[in-house]
């Protein structure tokens, strides 16, 4: 048994590597293939080594990938289309804040769902990710594309405020929250 820090990180880099490259080579993207290898490490009973190993790589690329968003930004098209992004942004908010409160709804309090769908109601990285995969596949004309992702990065930057003040807008909201659970009784 080797105790080598630098081993053990040199090896689970070289599995995401080699798992990126093999999925690569029949056909699918380097993300998916990175994406089945954090799967497979995530079963083992090395997970949580990995995890803390890995921190400041993932914070160094975090901070790329965020660099790389606002490098993006074409603020000519921002000003273009400033009213199509404030009219998209609380619609997608709502729609998404109606679905995650409808399903935790089925199982618990007003409140408790309230909590959760405003909780979760930016819209993610990941979002981010598709976005690009579609505007090089030439799926989303880059105005579009522009549109989204300022649309997506307002919505992660009001994310902290709201969570900041949840529990206030919550009390205000929902004064008196009783256990009624929308489950039908057969």
């Amino acid at each position: 048994k080797s105790k080598s820090e630098e081993l053990f990180v040199t090896s689970v880099l070289l599995i995401a590597m080699g798992s990126s490259y093999v999925a690569h080579y029949f056909g699918f993207s380097y993300s998916l293939g990175a994406f089945v290898a954090g799967m497979m490490i995530s079963e083992t009973k090395f997970k949580h080594q990995v995890e803390s190993d890995l921190t400041p790589f993932r914070n160094i690329l975090l901070g790329l990938f965020f660099i790389t968003v606002g490098m993006q930004i074409d603020f000519a098209i921002i000003s273009e289309y400033i009213f199509t992004i404030l009219i998209l942004l609380p619609v997608l908010l709502v729609l998404k804040y109606c679905i995650i409160y409808m399903l935790v709804r089925f199982d618990d309090t007003k409140r408790v769902a309230f909590k959760t769908a405003v909780s979760l109601v930016q819209i993610g990285e990941f979002s981010l990710a598709i976005i690009e995969l579609a505007r090089n596949g030439n799926l989303l004309p880059a105005s579009y594309s522009q549109v989204l992702i300022v649309t997506i990065v307002i919505s992660m930057i009001l994310t902290p405020l709201l969570l900041k003040n949840l529990s206030s807008i919550a009390s205000t909201l929902l004064p008196d929250d009783t256990m009624q659970v929308c489950n039908p009784t057969y």
